[in-house]
């Protein structure tokens, strides 16, 4: 027997939230249990903060987990369709606010645990073609070495080496898969999404790890934080997870109207949530008990949205409705139209509970914060907030398996707004996850020493800092701009001494991001982390290079040339470019010579790909790539084979050795 207790007035003497129960609806999360803020904890929860926006945390070191969990968008993802270190995904990212009263992660539940995704985004191989997946099924987190067996926090089952429990990813068994067998793509015979049953190896699991090892960037944070300076999968993982336990939503206007200030919403917004509580029965599944509630039951409800995406309603020009038309065109016969169509959709929790009841359902969020979250839903189909409650006011589609509570009411156009403005009060008047104090690790300055390839100091080089990553409390020092370094709170220019090296004073920020000139990369990414008090930064390339380059009359000179290196590069990372920067310009008659000038790579091939202005003909230029090269390139020569044209002199530059002496002709 349900047993509802529902708001029947809007007087202050009514204003506290009902309690809403059912045998059907309750939520099945309790409230954890706070641990105490010791200062191992905290230090751990402060190095999660620093680990969470810092790509080097990922297989393809570029991505961080803020890439999809922003901050300021609630700790969701801007974008429609999330990406990870294998391309796009086929879901929009859930928030991870107040992930400690969640109790599995994913729309789908796919992990008991937030140290359980940790470990299985780390082990993605990137090369999968499966689009979606985190590395296939969660594995175990593995337990700190030298702790005890069985400890709570801590499962024991090691990643590297050992093969997972078999579970389908997305949509296996609703595509009619079976256990084990990986189910084929109807648009791409060629792509398949990785078996139910995947083996990590050690050398994926623990790359990790081991390039924040090297980099030394983080031994400070990882001594404070576990009494060792080694960073270890494990590690990583209960100090993100202790990081996302840490942001909570903040108190909002509605949490200052139930406690007693009438004012806090706006009658619109107590009209809505009027709605929201009674004839709308939204309250069903987002559950508004207790004195600080999450709106959500954490369970899982088909809302009739997979459907919707692949057989129902999008729009003609949606990209749901190209794939059904392609699709369509293919597979003429109607029978293996549907069959393909069954496969394409998203099976939601079927693929982790094989239980037929779960067939396209997906997990209720919570809706502190809401408004800050958009594109909604699991495929980030809705823009805005209108378009979620004109869905759920329309009955939410015409699938079968929907959840029989979804039903069409009435709702005008005022309701929906009214819903609306109700919705926009849960959100928080502080922005969630700030840091409540400053952490005493965090250094006073930091001293970065640059070398090339050869760990040769690389003197009089140009260096910008930029404040990146998560705002932390504290105020800034008088006098703390080093000498020799221009610029102002946003950005730091300064000069690397005759040693290497560059001092700055620690900012508001997690990190500072180091730009280098001339489309320099750096090993061990360009995020220094705010405890790091010293550093050595290697920049792959040997030494300077030169292109002398003869220009026609009249014509412009550019300020730089950019090379291109064709060499692969992971899954979302630019390609690699060198660029060459004008020096010296002299005129030799009627024509211009002018040198460019850029450093030599390590870790782009032997050579580089140019394409220069003033060409007669568009064609690309490659050159070997080495320290100390001078090239000499001129654009005022015919098109015609030198044979048949005299030899010219070229042009000689101050500095510069003369040209070696034209061919002899006979």
């Amino acid at each position: 027997m349900n047993v509802r207790i529902l708001i029947a007035g809007l007087t202050l003497a009514a204003c506290a939230l009902p309690l809403v129960a059912s045998a059907d609806s309750s939520s099945k999360a309790k409230k954890p249990r706070r641990k105490a803020l010791t200062p191992r904890r905290f230090a751990r929860i402060e190095l999660g903060r620093r680990l969470f926006f810092d790509p080097q945390v990922s297989r393809s070191q570029a991505r961080s987990c803020a890439s999809c969990h922003a901050p300021d968008h609630g700790w969701s993802d801007p974008s429609r369709i999330s990406e990870d270190d294998a391309g796009e995904t086929r879901r929009h990212s859930q928030t991870i606010l107040n992930s400690a009263f969640n109790p599995s992660a994913h729309w789908d539940g796919e992990f008991a645990t937030v140290e359980d995704l940790v470990v299985a985004r780390i082990g993605t191989n990137p090369s999968s073609s499966s689009g979606s997946s985190y590395g296939g099924t969660p594995p175990s987190t593995p337990r700190d070495p030298g702790k005890g067996r069985g400890a709570p926090g801590r499962p024991t089952t090691p990643v590297p080496g050992k093969p997972v429990r078999p579970r389908p990813h997305g949509g296996g068994l609703a595509a009619g898969g079976t256990p084990g067998q990986p189910a084929e793509d109807p648009l791409n015979p060629q792509r398949r999404s990785l078996p139910s049953q995947v083996f990590v190896p050690a050398s994926v699991s623990e790359v990790v790890a081991q390039r924040i090892n090297e980099n030394g960037r983080y031994r400070e944070a990882f001594q404070a934080a576990y009494g060792n300076k080694d960073a270890t999968i494990a590690r990583i993982a209960r100090a993100i997870g202790a990081f996302t336990h840490s942001v909570e939503s903040t108190p909002s206007a509605l949490d200052r109207y139930k406690g007693g200030d009438e004012s806090a919403l706006t009658v619109s917004a107590k009209r809505g949530l009027d709605l929201f509580l009674g004839r709308a029965k939204c309250a069903t599944c987002h559950i508004a008990t207790g004195d600080h509630p999450q709106f959500t039951d954490y369970r899982f409800h088909n809302t009739g949205i997979a459907w919707d995406t692949k057989v129902g309603l999008g729009s003609e020009n949606s990209p749901e409705a190209l794939r059904r038309s392609i699709l369509r065109k293919r597979l003429p016969n109607e029978a293996d139209f549907n069959r393909a169509l069954a496969s394409m959709m998203d099976g939601g929790r079927l693929g982790i509970s094989r239980r037929p009841r779960d067939l396209r359902a997906f997990k209720t969020p919570t809706l502190r914060d809401v408004s800050l979250r958009g594109p909604y839903m699991h495929d980030g189909r809705f823009g805005t907030l209108h378009e979620v409650v004109s869905y759920y006011a329309k009955g939410c589609g015409d699938d079968r398996a929907k959840d029989k509570r979804l039903k069409p009411f009435e709702a005008s156009s005022q309701d929906i707004n009214d819903l609306v403005a109700f919705l926009e009060s849960l959100e928080g008047e502080t922005r969630a996850g700030l840091a409540t104090k400053r952490w005493s690790r965090r250094a006073r300055n930091t001293t970065l020493r640059f070398v090339d390839a050869n760990d040769n100091a690389l003197k009089s080089m140009k260096v910008s800092l930029v404040p990146v990553g998560d705002e932390v409390p504290g105020k800034r020092i008088p006098g703390s701009k080093v000498p020799g370094m221009e610029g102002g709170d946003d950005r730091i220019d300064c000069v690397t001494s005759r040693q290497g090296t560059v001092r700055f004073a620690v900012g508001l920020r997690t990190h500072m991001r180091v730009v280098l000139p001339e489309e320099m990369s750096m090993k061990g990414g360009e995020l220094i982390p705010d405890t790091c008090k010293d550093a050595k930064i290697v920049v792959p390339v040997s030494g300077r290079m030169t292109f002398v380059i003869t220009f026609g009359k009249g014509a412009s000179l550019p300020e730089a040339i950019i090379g291109r290196h064709d060499v692969a590069v992971p899954a979302g990372h630019p390609n690699l470019r060198t660029r060459f920067t004008r020096g010296q310009v002299a005129k030799l008659g009627d024509k211009q010579v002018a040198r460019y000038e850029g450093w030599a790579r390590t870790d782009a091939g032997v050579s580089v790909r140019l394409l220069l202005p003033g060409q007669k003909k568009s064609r690309d230029l490659v050159f070997n790539v080495g320290a100390g090269r001078e090239i000499r390139i001129d654009l005022t020569a015919d098109e015609r084979p030198a044979r048949s044209r005299p030899a010219r002199p070229a042009p000689r530059l101050p500095g510069l050795p003369p040209p070696p002496p034209p061919p002899s002709r006979r």
